[in-house]
């Protein structure tokens, strides 16, 4: 868990968003996600923890509250292409194509050349049963 700051009792949020950060890239997710929760106890605008907070729910198969920290993340840096293509990862796994469709075709109104927006775009279309828009994504 995060290290806590001597004068202020209050855990050092870097600290604790970098250990949530090693322990998703490692694969310990629950320990990513109380990293992140407690981040955001702290801080309920941290970006970068609402943001990891939902790729790592959206990795434990928990869609439904992956697209809650998500959205919050999109909501608190609106110009993301990053939180928008995770966000319509996370609407796209709870069967919301339509609103996946329009997150990545956010993120490559950010981001034209971002591949996985692309190919997120491509799946949301082929869901739908768009399959000629889906070629082209």
């Amino acid at each position: 868990m995060a290290n806590v700051t001597p004068h202020t009792g209050r855990p050092d949020l870097t600290v604790a968003l970098r250990q949530a950060m090693q322990a998703y890239r490692n694969g310990r997710l629950d320990e990513a996600a109380q990293a992140c929760a407690t981040v955001i106890s702290w801080d309920s605008g941290h970006f970068d923890a609402h943001h990891l907070a939902g790729v790592v729910k959206l990795a434990q198969g928990d869609a439904p509250e992956a697209v809650r920290l998500l959205t919050e993340a999109v909501k608190l840096k609106a110009r993301s292409f990053e939180a928008a293509n995770d966000l319509g990862r996370a609407l796209h796994g709870t069967g919301d194509h339509v609103g996946a469709v329009a997150q990545h075709e956010r993120a490559l109104s950010l981001r034209p050349a971002y591949p996985e927006a692309h190919n997120g775009l491509g799946n949301a279309q082929r869901a739908l049963g768009r399959l000629e828009e889906a070629l082209q994504s």
